[in-house]
């Protein structure tokens, strides 16, 4: 059973100002535990001044899997069906540092929110049917695209591998089978495309092969694909790529221009590799003359030297002779 109404007091819910609320309408049906799905009806507005983000979303998510943002996921757990809250957040527990540019939320925008708990779902996901994982998934998605939306791709990078990893032992009829590939399509293609934008090329390109084995012809993943490996310099696999899209459509004009773009980088690379490999050799040339001067000049050296002292030691043994010479003769006189 949730707890009376209060109409004039905010619970202070962390213990630190960050999020608190105060129940409008209070209920005694049942709460949501950890895990579990639930359904809010939610407006959200600026707390600095009272101007509208959103007006009566309806939200389904799983308690724990980060759909939302915090105080929202918070909020959804502490109420029970048919309670309807205010609440004050900070925004660090709401848009965070960047904020929602479309949808008029600076970064760090402290929010209020009025919302209503619809319904839980209590079922965990092994107990659901083909169907509802289908929905699951999807919904798993669409948080995705919000946080792509919102440019917080980290987050969108996560709903998008949980709604796979729900795929990944699906068991699905055939009816559903076209239906669950679409969405491993469009999974794999927006979880490529956020990797991209954070800067996992590696990562990236794994999930656009992944594409690429369900739907061989897709060609917003070859597109991505191409444009991985030209920035890699993986020429090869650029040209591969872009060949098999212009063979599928030649008049492709995403595909010609990577051609051609393909072209102009494959030129400047040979060019600098032309240009590395004259300076290694001028160096290589330098530093062969150069030992070469040294091998040579040495011997020089050594032999002026040898000459100098054989030209000393022939004037010191003339002045010795010189000396004594003059000591015989003047003997010789007295």
């Amino acid at each position: 059973m949730c707890p009376e109404a209060n109409k004039s007091e905010f619970e202070d819910v962390l213990g630190s100002g960050g999020i608190q609320r105060k129940i409008l309408i209070s209920s005694e049906g049942i709460a949501a535990n950890f895990g579990e799905q639930v359904t809010v009806r939610f407006s959200e507005y600026r707390k600095d001044d009272n101007s509208i983000i959103s007006t009566l979303q309806e939200r389904t998510f799983r308690i724990g899997d980060g759909e939302v943002y915090p105080a929202l996921e918070l909020i959804a757990k502490l109420m029970c069906v048919g309670e309807s809250n205010e609440v004050h957040c900070e925004g660090r527990f709401a848009y965070g540092e960047k904020g929602w540019e479309d949808g008029n939320v600076p970064p760090n925008t402290s929010l209020r929110i009025v919302v209503e708990l619809l319904h839980v779902d209590k079922r965990p996901i092994s107990e659901m049917n083909s169907s509802e994982l289908l929905v699951e998934a999807t919904n798993k998605k669409e948080s995705g695209n919000r946080y792509h939306n919102q440019r917080n791709y980290e987050h969108a990078e996560k709903m998008y591998k949980r709604a796979l990893k729900l795929l990944e032992s699906w068991q699905h009829s055939e009816k559903e089978a076209e239906e669950c590939k679409k969405l491993l399509i469009a999974l794999g293609n927006n979880l490529g495309n956020v990797q991209d934008k954070l800067g996992n090329g590696k990562e990236a390109r794994k999930s656009c092969l992944e594409v690429l084995k369900v739907d061989p012809e897709n060609m917003k993943a070859m597109h991505r694909l191409a444009q991985i490996a030209l920035r890699e310099s993986e020429f090869d696999e650029a040209r591969e790529t872009i060949k098999k899209a212009l063979d599928m459509d030649p008049t492709n004009r995403t595909f010609r221009d990577l051609l051609n773009v393909l072209y102009d980088k494959k030129k400047t690379y040979t060019e600098m590799e032309k240009s590395l490999y004259r300076k290694w050799s001028a160096n290589d040339k330098n530093e062969t003359e150069r030992q070469t001067t040294e091998s040579v000049g040495t011997p020089i050296r050594s032999s002026n030297t040898i000459m100098l002292l054989t030209t000393l030691i022939t004037c010191v043994i003339a002045v010795l002779l010189t000396y004594l010479s003059g000591g015989i003769t003047a003997w010789m006189n007295g």
